[in-house]
């Protein structure tokens, strides 16, 4: 008997029934009166709060540590976990907590950053480009993964985010003396 597969298959599975109330729970949200959903968001936070903060993506999403949603970090903490599930899938204070930062992963939001870096790698690794801006680069993620299989020739790269932080990030892991 293989475990890990048992294990994956019942994953999956939970994950998808998880979805499918989550989506029901929308549709009814959008029923409610204002009061009503004001009323259903409290019970719902005082329920569901504690639970998703054993997870570390969606406590981290949560506090904004940095003052915003979707910060760099964030956005590295979603490449990572869908790129090295190894290390990063399943991170949590609790075995549930680490499901539920397994599961938030695999939600259509995370998929779709994903998706966003390897396109933009795409187009960067055709190398049409003399000069390259990233307007809200965060981390670059996207550049940083290129130059790993493809070093840039005579390419001028701007990048502009809010975040010195995030800009500080880049300037760490990338040599940008050959761009």
């Amino acid at each position: 008997i293989n475990l890990s597969s048992i294990f994956y298959q019942f994953q999956s599975i939970v994950f998808e029934t998880i979805d499918a109330l989550i989506h029901t729970l929308a549709g009814v949200r959008n029923q409610l009166s204002e009061d009503q959903a004001v009323t259903l968001k409290s019970y719902f936070t005082q329920i569901v709060l504690p639970l998703t903060h054993q997870s570390d993506f969606c406590k981290y999403a949560f506090q904004k540590p940095r003052g915003y949603a979707g910060d760099f970090i964030a956005m590295e903490k979603i490449w990572l976990g869908r790129t090295q599930p190894e290390q990063h899938r399943y991170l949590g204070d609790t075995v549930l907590g680490k499901l539920i930062n397994a599961l938030t992963l695999d939600m259509a939001n995370c998929k779709a950053n994903e998706f966003r870096v390897h396109r933009l790698k795409t187009l960067l690794s055709a190398q049409k480009y003399k000069k390259i801006a990233i307007i809200g680069s965060g981390s670059a993620i996207e550049l940083r993964e290129t130059l790993k299989e493809l070093p840039f020739q005579d390419t001028e790269v701007h990048l502009f985010d809010q975040d010195q932080g995030a800009l500080d990030f880049v300037r760490d892991d990338i040599d940008f003396s050959g761009l």
